[in-house]
């Protein structure tokens, strides 16, 4: 069997990798403006290989009906032939690294039932109430938190020209009485 790629061996600009990784987070990224359709830009996730480290994979949109069915959350795949493109002028970046993996046409999934026990299916990257702007602005890491909802707030348009509407949820610490920071989820 050909061996696989660690993620922090790969470098901007690779070709043909080979991942072995459990897909910890799968979202579709879309843009939200009704002019473009169903806005859907791609389909991202985080990838988490044996040794803990961690790279955003991304299926560009115009293979969005060959890979969707593939990719389940939870699941440890082989992936081969995915390019390693730099990702330091894409601001929908969402991990450190300065690459992420990108599916092309001849990209190979391997859905893997009876390997990948050693791989956690899951990893988090707590961070204190009081750095969240500023790794926000410092840095691209999905941030996990851990707080009580105290407010979900009216349905409001996400900009004056969309037709799209978003909640505010203020979310407060627990170990503090403050509210905390305030988050929009689409």
């Amino acid at each position: 069997m050909e061996s696989s790629t660690a993620l922090k061996s790969i470098t901007s600009g690779q070709q043909n990798c080979r991942v072995f990784a459990c897909l910890i987070r799968l979202w579709d990224a879309k843009i939200i403006n009704p002019r473009y359709g169903d806005g859907l830009l791609s389909i991202d996730g985080i990838l988490l290989d044996e040794d803990g480290n961690m790279a955003q994979m991304s299926v560009p949109r115009k293979f969005e009906k060959q890979f969707h069915g593939l990719l389940s959350e939870g699941s440890v795949y082989i992936i081969a032939d995915i390019v390693a493109i730099g990702n330091r002028s894409k601001s929908y970046a969402y991990h450190h690294q300065n690459y992420m993996l990108q599916f092309k046409h001849d990209t190979k999934v391997h859905a893997l039932h009876s390997r990948g026990a050693n791989i956690p299916t899951v990893s988090f990257n707590f961070c204190p109430f009081d750095q969240l702007l500023r790794k926000a602005i410092d840095s691209k890491p999905l941030l996990d938190i851990i707080g009580v909802i105290s407010d979900v707030g009216p349905y409001d348009y996400a900009s004056p020209t969309s037709q799209n509407k978003l909640r505010k949820k203020k979310i407060r610490n627990l170990e503090s009485s403050s509210t905390g920071q305030t988050w929009r989820i689409i």
